[in-house]
């Protein structure tokens, strides 16, 4: 392989040397106990690469060195000189003494040789490691379901992922005393409350992960570790795929009760609709009863309007019968007017030649000449009790006529007046009774 190529390789996939300065002190909290146990502490990471946990070792107070097989990736820890070596990593192991070193560290190292060289490995590092001295691995996690099948195979000189029990298992059966798992670098907001989607539980489980194995040592050194081996890393496939079930089954009761509150809705909605049918059905029959009673009452309506059409035209009828027999009636007044008229006026003669002569009489001297005037009398006397007879019902007939004629005028048409002798026959029945008595008065006097 080019000797460019990997280091190359790296800066564009694995991330900037910042990032992953970052990534590693995750760490620290296993590294800082072990400063109390002694004034010299000693690191060797095997397959260095740019170096970045050799910077952080050595700012931590460790002595630490490292080897590469890669040339090319040591000479950025050559730039920064940093103590490195050029080689293979199990070889430089089987150099060192037994129990001389404090950490021995693999960063995606595993995952480059075959099985049997891990076994190596491990068991070397067991070796070297002084007591209470720590192994630490890290290597692509496979319980990512996208690493396991898709990123892992990326870099080309990747063998095959190895499961996280099966490292820690390893280093269990190689002797190391206690062992953590550690998940790495998963999206932070997975650790806040919230949902957790399909693609959080198919990618977003910790990509990375690393098996932490302490060498047994004394009760007390080993207490010392106790917070950083009981601390919890990462997030499991099982532990994403648990939430988003529960998430799964909170959302299926929701919808189950959804579903049953919109079924409850729905027979509600059907018993509301049975109801509004039934009151439309009851409305319909009120309606066809409504109309059958209009149309009662219509009938009975146009049998009233003919019978009141049919008396308005009887009454009608009626009054202009009335009418016309009122015109006769007053046709027949007014010629017993105009017949009593003619014989007051006959009378009214009467009544002045009488006067003529009672005047003449009157101016005589004679009593033989007032002989006539006495016998006159009862004649007088009769003839005026006659004209009042005869003035009265010629004023009643007058009135009758009148009466009849306005019933039956236009409006506005001409009234008849009374008799015009009333007043003239009155004043002569009154003289002549005025000259009877006076008449009798001188005869009394003679």
């Amino acid at each position: 392989m080019d000797t460019g190529f990997y280091r190359a390789f790296e800066n564009r996939f694995r991330g900037s040397r910042e990032l992953i300065a970052s990534r590693l002190r995750a760490y620290l909290p296993f590294l800082h106990p072990l400063k109390s146990t002694t004034n010299t502490l000693r690191a060797v990471d095997l397959g260095c690469g740019r170096g970045e946990w050799l910077e952080l070792l050595r700012d931590e107070g460790f002595t630490a060195e490292g080897v590469d097989s890669d040339e090319g990736m040591l000479a950025a820890c050559v730039q920064r000189q940093l103590n490195v070596h050029l080689g293979d990593a199990i070889a430089f192991l089987n150099e060192l003494h037994d129990d001389s070193v404090h950490v021995v560290s693999a960063f995606h190292v595993v995952e480059h040789i075959p099985f049997e060289a891990l076994q190596q490995l491990v068991k070397q590092a067991m070796r070297v490691l002084a007591p209470g001295g720590l192994l630490i691995m890290e290597t692509p996690n496979p319980e990512n379901l996208q690493v396991g099948a898709h990123t892992f195979y990326m870099d080309p000189t990747h063998r095959r992922p190895i499961p996280p029990a099966l490292l820690a298992f390893l280093s269990e059966y190689c002797g190391f005393e206690r062992i953590k798992i550690l998940r790495l670098q998963e999206p932070s907001r997975l650790h806040d409350p919230g949902a957790v989607g399909l693609v959080d539980v198919l990618c977003n489980v910790s990509p990375d992960y690393a098996v932490i194995a302490q060498k047994k040592g004394g009760h007390a050194l080993l207490a010392r570790f106790d917070d950083a081996f009981n601390r919890s890393f990462g997030l499991t496939l099982e532990r994403l795929a648990g939430q988003h079930d529960a998430q799964g089954d909170e959302a299926r009761a929701a919808i189950g009760d959804s579903a049953k509150a919109a079924a409850e809705r729905a027979e509600a909605a059907r018993q509301l609709a049975e109801d509004a049918f039934k009151s439309a059905t009851d409305a319909r029959q009120f309606a066809d009863d409504t109309m059958q009673v209009v149309h009662q009452m219509n009938s009975v309506l146009q049998d009233l309007r003919a019978n009141v059409v049919e008396q308005a035209q009887k009454s009608a009828q009626d009054a202009q019968s009335a009418i016309q027999q009122a015109r006769a009636e007053a046709a027949e007044l007014r010629a017993a007017n105009a017949e009593l008229q003619l014989q007051v006026r006959h009378y009214q003669r009467l009544t002045q030649a009488y006067e003529q002569q009672i005047s003449e009489l009157l101016h005589s001297t004679s009593w033989r000449a007032t002989a006539p005037l006495r016998a006159v009398k009862d004649k007088a006397a009769s003839l005026a009790s006659a004209i009042k007879r005869l003035t009265k019902a010629s004023k009643d007939t007058a009135a009758r006529s009148t009466g009849a004629l306005r019933a039956t005028a236009p409006i506005g048409a001409p009234r008849f007046s009374e008799a015009p002798t009333k007043r003239s026959v009155d004043q002569i029945i009154t003289r002549i009774d005025d000259e009877i008595r006076a008449s009798n008065s001188d005869q009394a006097r003679k």
